[in-house]
């Protein structure tokens, strides 16, 4: 039946997926409601959830549900709508599923190439996959996505509700592992401009502060993490994955500083914080 209302009155099928999104929201089950945007047609609503709604997710003391593997697109449909892989594939990263959403969004960005899919497509599972890739240690994938990214955008870089914007900064931290610290500057500096005050102030300057410990600049580095956990404390997300972040790069200045007593601190809250019932894509966060 879902078949044959999106082949014969599609306006009604994205209105009923945006309706079930809704619904999906109001419950809280905020993967569900990102996958029904996505199919609704609603790219942008979908990134501006994702973005209010990650950080608590990826704070909170347990893991949510794994996605229903029943409600995944199969590989006929991958294969022709492979940019609707993307709302699938952060619904699964957002569970701690980030090896099968990797997979996902390769199966879809080959399927994506083949049919020579629209640029916004291949965009958006560009900067899902920067997220992914980075997530299962696959730091020069996430790189080669990051750079896709940043070619598309050069002319005009994304905007506040692109969803490949959610994913720079991870793209940034990917290229700082990689050694490209100029790219890792170019991401950053496109991620500057975010709406969202939660990932620009912690996600964003925390990987800053590893960016600039990379280069050696030890009192940035350090300047950078302390706003950054200062900020997670003011938004009550202390503890989450970019605030351990931040505090194991200050650890890692302090310690390069010779402050022994203030490294131990900061990397004894870390430790303290893995002793708990964090998710694993939680800790993966933190690098």
């Amino acid at each position: 039946l879902r078949h044959r209302l999106e082949a014969t009155a599609p306006e009604r099928f994205r209105q009923q997926h945006h309706r079930a999104a809704q619904h999906r929201l109001a419950e809280g089950d905020v993967n569900a409601a990102i996958r029904h945007l996505w199919q609704a047609g609603r790219a942008d609503e979908a990134a501006s959830v994702m973005r209010f709604h990650m950080i608590e997710v990826m704070s909170a003391p347990d893991a949510p549900p794994p996605v229903d593997q029943r409600a995944l697109p199969s590989p006929e449909q991958v294969a022709a709508a492979p940019g609707q892989a993307v709302g699938f594939a952060v619904g699964l990263m957002m569970n701690g599923q980030a090896a099968q959403a990797a997979r996902l969004l390769r199966t879809a960005e080959a399927a994506a190439i083949a049919i020579n899919a629209p640029q916004l497509d291949l965009l958006h599972l560009w900067g899902a996959r920067i997220a992914a890739e980075l997530l299962v240690g696959e730091t020069a994938e996430s790189v080669r996505c990051a750079r896709s990214v940043r070619s598309l955008a050069l002319s005009e870089p994304p905007g506040p509700d692109d969803w490949a914007s959610v994913s720079l900064h991870f793209g940034a931290r990917a290229a700082v592992w990689e050694g490209d610290l100029d790219l890792a500057d170019e991401l950053l500096t496109m991620s500057e401009t975010h709406p969202d005050e939660r990932l620009a102030r912690i996600d964003v300057a925390a990987a800053k502060a590893l960016l600039a410990c990379e280069r050696g600049h030890l009192d940035s580095a350090i300047e950078l993490a302390d706003a950054a956990h200062l900020a997670a404390q003011e938004l009550e997300v202390a503890g989450n994955g970019a605030d351990l972040a931040a505090r194991s790069v200050r650890g890692t200045a302090l310690l390069d500083r010779g402050d022994v007593d203030a490294a131990e601190r900061d990397f004894r809250a870390v430790v303290d914080r893995r002793t708990e019932r964090v998710p694993s894509f939680v800790m993966a966060a933190i690098g």
